[in-house]
């Protein structure tokens, strides 16, 4: 993690990355094996196949883009957060768009949540598949804005700790 008292730099966790590789490529292993196995097995054993070949073969080749081209997950500075933790990352929100910063947890995991002053303003700024899988979290039940603590080299709390004492002191979030 690189710090000054301007700007906290919190990088993605490698290590993190490559057991989401290992794990994705296990997954599609047996997404293979379903689909070799399923002509016996009727349509629903090959259409999980498919389902899981297709979503853990996504999820491994962007941890494999993140580990070849590394960024930093989260950037925090006296003007705003930038959110670069997971493929469904917004960019850069301005304080003055946060409305509230807290930690959550969804579907067993752990994640700091950023609800937007003005949920529009930002997916305006978004691509439509994005503002898609936004909005499908939305209706899960999570954040708008999420940054997953099984990408960060720390624990949310800490992060939203430090946030808190650096850079949010004249607010009430």
């Amino acid at each position: 993690m690189f710090s000054t008292s301007n700007e906290l730099v919190v990088p993605t966790s490698r290590a993190k990355l490559v057991t989401l590789v290992v794990g994705s490529v296990a997954f599609v292993v047996a997404g293979a094996w379903m689909l070799t196995n399923a002509e016996g097995e009727g349509w629903f054993i090959g259409t999980v196949g498919v389902a899981t070949v297709t979503f853990f073969g996504a999820c491994g080749a962007y941890a494999m883009f993140r580990i070849a081209r590394p960024t930093p997950a989260v950037v925090i500075n006296l003007q705003g957060i930038v959110d670069n933790a997971s493929a469904v990352s917004v960019g850069f929100i301005r304080w003055d768009e946060i409305d509230q910063l807290r930690e959550y947890r969804f579907q067993n995991q752990v994640f700091l949540g950023i609800v937007p002053r003005n949920l529009d303003a930002i997916l305006a700024r978004q691509p439509a598949w994005k503002r898609s899988a936004i909005r499908a979290n939305l209706r899960l039940g999570a954040a708008p804005v999420n940054i997953p603590q099984a990408v960060l080299p720390m624990r949310v709390s800490d992060l939203l700790h430090e946030i808190n004492v650096r850079f949010r002191r004249d607010s009430d979030a």
